[in-house]
């Protein structure tokens, strides 16, 4: 099943969130941890273009770009994921992670069993540091 069959956009379960990315699984109960439930490429841009992204106005404070490098981004605005809304990691309502799957590629991966119906959320980050990878993102835009 695709991440297009697994998935839905729908309203928020966050106060003024308006909408949010849903598990539908279509009688499947759920996801497991570790499944992976949509792989979708990014946007490569550079610095200037992150930079220019982040300072209008639609943009502002919503992260639509990740760093991955010291000068390289990725432009995440029109990922199905980007819909998925954030919780911090340690909450129960943070289900889900998003991995790079390959140099523009990211995947959204069950980080607990979710239910059927239940909506997804991932811990938000405007850099991109690999476990056990020494660099990674950082430093300001």
């Amino acid at each position: 099943m695709s991440g297009d069959d697994k998935l839905f956009v729908g309203d928020s379960t966050i106060s003024g969130a308006g909408q949010g990315l849903f598990l539908r699984c279509k009688g499947e109960g759920g996801a497991v941890k570790g499944e992976e439930l949509l792989r979708e490429a990014a946007r490569p841009i550079k610095r200037a273009e992150a930079r220019r992204i982040l300072s209008e106005p639609d943009w502002i404070d919503r992260n639509p770009v990740i760093q991955v490098n010291k000068d390289g981004f990725l432009d995440i605005r029109a990922l199905l994921l980007y819909k998925s809304n954030h919780a911090k990691s340690s909450d129960w309502g943070c289900n889900t992670q998003v991995q790079r799957c390959g140099p523009s590629e990211l995947c959204l991966v069950a980080i607990r069993d979710i239910r059927e119906g239940e909506e997804l959320m991932w811990e938000y980050s405007a850099t991109w540091e690999p476990p056990g990878c020494e660099g990674g993102g950082g430093g300001a835009i």
